[in-house]
């Protein structure tokens, strides 16, 4: 079943209808809903606004199968939790949030198909997340603990999630930073047994070219490369991400 240019809320709503369980579910007032959001990405998610909120999670635990036929929903249905939770869409959303106990909550997952959804313990100590490519994430310890406990079945994947590093200081050592760009999570590449979280291209003011700087989740440097400019920088860490491509977000020319 899809709803083509709905709203992710309306899907929401309109599975509840067709299973019969609108009086089950109860959407908060605006001002409400936009305080306990903030609430929610106060406890999970760092502050920078990017699209994904499994992307911005503090830390976190990821999910996903081998196994055929395996379905993220039920991940979260397999999830111990018979009290009221918070659902709401957390892409294309106007800020919904809904109340709803947690198995009415699965059944209507299932029935809209969303992905791109939160579900949130009613006291905030856990959230689940499936996002557009069918993973499961989950914060807070009793939701890292189930997925855990999934890795470790036959066909389960997944691990630890890191928070995407802030935008870069003015300054990396003595270099201006022109161009940034942030990986997702885990990062860019691993360097030794680190992952590049990030990538900068600075210049130093005493000396010719530029450096493309390979930084992990804080800026500290992992790989120091000169090159004679900045398109040489940008091609040469798409030369070290073959298939991958860098959204570099430009700071200074």
């Amino acid at each position: 079943m899809t709803f083509a240019f709905e709203s992710r809320a309306t899907w929401i709503t309109k599975a509840a209808s067709e299973l019969g369980v609108s009086e089950l579910l109860t959407e908060l007032p605006k001002a409400e809903a936009t305080e306990l959001r903030q609430r929610i990405e106060a406890a999970f998610l760092v502050v920078p606004s990017y699209d994904w909120w499994w992307e911005r999670m503090k830390s976190g635990r990821s999910y996903w199968s081998k196994t055929p036929g395996w379905k993220a929903i039920d991940v979260v249905a397999a999830f111990s939790a018979t009290g009221p939770v918070w659902l709401m869409p957390v892409h294309d959303d106007k800020g919904e949030v809904f109340r709803v106990a947690m198995p009415v909550a699965v059944d209507i997952l299932r029935q809209s198909k969303l992905d791109e959804f939160a579900l949130v313990a009613g006291d905030l100590s856990w959230m689940l997340i499936i996002n557009h490519h069918d993973a499961v994430f989950g914060a807070g310890e009793r939701a890292i603990q189930h997925l855990l406990m999934l890795e470790q079945r036959a066909g389960g994947m997944g691990g630890p999630t890191t928070r995407p590093p802030a935008h870069p200081p003015a300054l990396l050592g003595c270099a201006e930073v022109l161009r940034f760009a942030i990986g997702v999570s885990p990062g860019f590449r691993q360097i030794g047994d680190k992952w590049a979280a990030a990538i900068a291209i600075c210049r130093a003011g005493d000396r010719d070219g530029v450096h493309l700087l390979w930084c992990d989740i804080d800026w500290n440097v992992m790989e120091d490369t000169h090159c004679a400019s900045v398109k040489e920088a940008e091609r040469s860490a798409a030369n070290a991400l073959p298939g991958a491509s860098v959204d570099w977000t430009r700071v200074a020319e």
